[in-house]
């Protein structure tokens, strides 16, 4: 173990810093607006089932959080269901919030393998960072395609899916565990 430690030290890895060139933000904004364009096109208009409409229900009403199963989604389910100017069901827009939830957590996913292509690029060729600018080019085509791809699969793989166009809490967490993934 120490002699493999050593070795990983004395390639002068450093954490990598969340900076990113514009072409990686073209391509984020670009893959999650796809994924959010298809999510919008099948979008729950109403109550889908499961736990969606116990949720909805629970923050419609004003002494929820006594007895909320789920105080973060109940607060922020009421806050989305009160300050959406959309003139909509609850429910829509509840589903809309957590369509939004998914969609953030693969745009994290993205960012997450985007800082991966990054170092790994440092690993192999560390000259390539002797300059200050020079994250730009570890940010190659093939990194964003996978990037793109990755969160792409993620989000259109059914299971995420049906959650991400329901009122339901797992889109909320992936959002949350995307973000601890990515920070």
């Amino acid at each position: 173990v120490k002699v493999l430690f050593a070795s990983v030290s004395a390639r002068t890895l450093s954490l990598p810093s969340h900076r990113h060139d514009w072409v990686t933000w073209v391509w984020l904004w670009v893959t999650c607006g796809l994924i959010m364009a298809s999510y919008w096109t099948t979008l729950g208009e109403g109550i889908s089932g499961g736990d969606s409409g116990k949720l909805v229900a629970e923050a419609c009403r004003v002494d929820a959080l006594r007895s909320a199963q789920y105080p973060l989604l109940t607060i922020l389910h009421r806050l989305v269901i009160q300050y959406l100017p959309v003139v909509k069901s609850p429910a829509w827009k509840a589903n809309i919030f957590s369509a939004i939830c998914t969609t953030v957590a693969a745009g994290c996913l993205f960012l997450c393998i985007v800082l991966f292509g990054q170092a790994r690029h440092r690993c192999y060729h560390p000259s390539a960072f002797s300059t200050k600018d020079s994250l730009a080019t570890a940010t190659g085509t093939t990194t964003l395609v996978a990037a793109a791809a990755a969160a792409g699969l993620f989000a259109w793989s059914p299971l995420v899916w049906r959650y991400a166009v329901s009122a339901e809490v797992f889109a909320l967490n992936n959002a949350l565990l995307a973000l601890l993934l990515y920070t």
